[in-house]
């Protein structure tokens, strides 16, 4: 749902689309990787090549190899993996905290909510 361009989050994951010529997107997954939301999150992002926050549940993806093969930038909420004790498992994933996460999704010019 998108109230004032901001994302409310009525599903498990939502899409931020870009209006950059590239026709990028943003992914915010927020379940975990053992749920067929989760997955189907990811399984958006890899398909369309976009950038993918992981948040709540949804930093488990950044254990192992769980998004090997992964195109796009993966971000992570670094609230999130502090809270599950993540820290120093993250590789690969470029950190931010909620206000990054915010700035991040009012550059965009439509957000579309995904359940």
């Amino acid at each position: 749902m998108v109230i004032g361009g901001m994302v409310t989050f009525c599903g498990t994951f939502c899409i931020a689309l870009r209006q950059r010529g590239d026709y990028g997107m943003i992914v915010l997954i927020k379940s975990a990787p053992d749920t067929p939301e989760g997955k189907r999150g990811l399984e958006m992002a890899r398909d369309m090549s976009a950038d993918v926050i992981f948040l709540q549940d949804g930093v488990y993806f950044c254990l192992d190899e769980m998004i090997e093969g992964f195109c796009g930038t993966a971000y992570a909420v670094i609230e999130d993996v502090e809270l599950r004790g993540m820290q120093d498992a993250m590789r690969s994933i470029r950190i931010i905290d909620w206000d990054k996460m915010i700035d991040m999704m009012e550059e965009e010019d439509k957000v579309v909510g995904a359940f």
